[in-house]
């Protein structure tokens, strides 16, 4: 298991362009894992010198009423990460114009 401080998490959520580092981390991006009725839950994935990925789980509000809710906003020890593993992934989308960009 690996941990993060919690201001190595904030910085890279902060600056959330993948590549930013902070400490031994790269921030390889966001990912987002599910939505629940007032949140969606994302995975910040970062990648470690060794180039092995891991996540912090986090929520987002999706009112102005709901608290998004980062585990480093209040931390004061490190948090634990979650081993990932990349998987290509192809993805089809559906839109109004052909794929040869004629009306």
């Amino acid at each position: 298991m690996k941990t993060i401080e919690p201001d190595h998490a904030a910085e890279l959520h902060e600056d959330g362009e993948p590549g930013a580092t902070a400490g031994p981390w790269t921030l390889a991006g966001t990912q987002h894992i599910r939505q629940s009725r007032w949140h969606d839950i994302y995975w910040l994935v970062v990648r470690d010198e060794a180039g092995e990925h891991w996540g912090l789980e986090y929520r987002e509000g999706l009112t102005e009423s709901q608290e998004s809710e980062r585990p480093w906003d209040d931390a004061e020890e490190p948090l634990a990460l979650t081993r990932l593993y990349p998987h290509e992934v192809t993805r089809v989308e559906y839109r109004t114009t052909p794929p040869d960009g004629t009306p």
